[in-house]
């Protein structure tokens, strides 16, 4: 009886030693995981609607992703070129909301991607190499896309800071859509500075690029086989209740123009701006130079220009108000 008992008390401390040993193999450690989200000022937002202009996203980006390298173009304009094409995600925080920016990284040599883009985009990026990137890019559901974007919160940052916007026609966000019969990016320069007016002086958000050249184009003032009419910046900004006055081709008109905070579209003809024929926007004068807004060129509209030089590429001027 007593070997029994003995027996039994064994078995029953094996059956708790197990049970205690199995509950102890069975529990799980906590896993905390920490999202990593970039800040930035609103300030190194407004100077370029591309936030990845800027060095603190350039290094972190760089710091995550070995594959990239960072060429330096400006104080203010970095390229990232990567052997392999690929994407990086960054965060940053305005107004308290978290926008998503995904980075598109291009090999510099992708030729033979280069070669496969439509024919007018690759015309377009071997006249002006700044904008391969944005050729690069191209696909035909881009194209085919719809829908308006909504940028009102970036026109806000500008607006809140007293800056004329940044706003550039081969924005990926409209440049691979329609305007008259070619691509935004192409044709688009026309709208793109008549809408960086238009925000400006009536502080409002919604005419933005491709909304402007909807416009445009519905109006009627766009030409087949020239691109936006010149009635557009007269007749058209009129109808879009802005007033206009069509300056003489010297710096004492110019200047008094922007003396009276008046924002000025200039046609310019081939040289340091076009190949062909362009609008430009000059915004005002910073060390006795022209400030300008380049739809067609983030480099030139990082750029204060000499004025005589400016004007010897002038046709025609149009000076804005209300």
């Amino acid at each position: 009886m007593m070997k029994k008992l003995l027996l039994c008390c064994l078995s029953l401390l094996l059956v708790v030693g197990c049970s205690s040993k199995t509950t102890k193999v069975n529990k799980k450690k906590e896993t905390k995981v920490q999202l990593k989200t970039y800040t930035y000022q609103t300030s190194s937002i407004v100077g370029d609607n591309q936030p990845y202009s800027f060095i603190e996203v350039v290094r972190e980006i760089k710091k995550s992703n070995k594959n990239v390298e960072v060429k330096k173009n400006s104080s203010t304009s970095y390229s990232l070129i990567a052997k392999k094409a690929g994407h990086s995600t960054i965060q940053f925080i305005f107004n308290d909301k978290i926008y998503k920016v995904t980075l598109k990284i291009y090999d510099k040599n992708n030729q033979t991607l280069f070669s496969k883009m439509p024919a007018e985009l690759i015309e377009y990026g071997n006249k002006y190499p700044e904008v391969k990137p944005f050729v690069l890019g191209y696909t035909d559901i881009k194209h085919r896309e719809t829908s308006t974007p909504d940028i009102s919160w970036e026109i806000d940052a500008y607006l809140k800071y007293q800056q004329v916007p940044y706003f550039y026609q081969y924005d990926e966000r409209w440049g691979y859509r329609e305007y008259g019969q070619n691509y935004m990016a192409i044709s688009g320069c026309g709208p793109t500075a008549m809408s960086m007016v238009y925000t400006y002086l009536t502080r409002k958000t919604n005419m933005n690029p491709l909304a402007m050249a909807s416009w445009a184009n519905q109006q009627g003032y766009y030409k087949l086989g020239y691109g936006t009419n010149y009635n557009f910046f007269s007749e058209g900004a009129t109808k879009l209740g802005l007033k206009y006055e069509i300056l003489a081709n010297n710096a004492g008109t110019l200047d008094d123009a922007l003396k009276a905070n008046r924002l000025v579209v200039m046609n310019v003809k081939p040289g340091d701006f076009t190949k062909s024929g362009h609008y430009i926007l000059i915004v005002g004068k910073q060390d006795g130079k022209l400030v300008i807004r380049d739809p067609n060129s983030r480099i030139n509209s990082h750029k204060i220009w000499d004025e005589g030089r400016v004007l010897a590429q002038n046709k025609q001027m149009f000076s804005y108000y209300l």
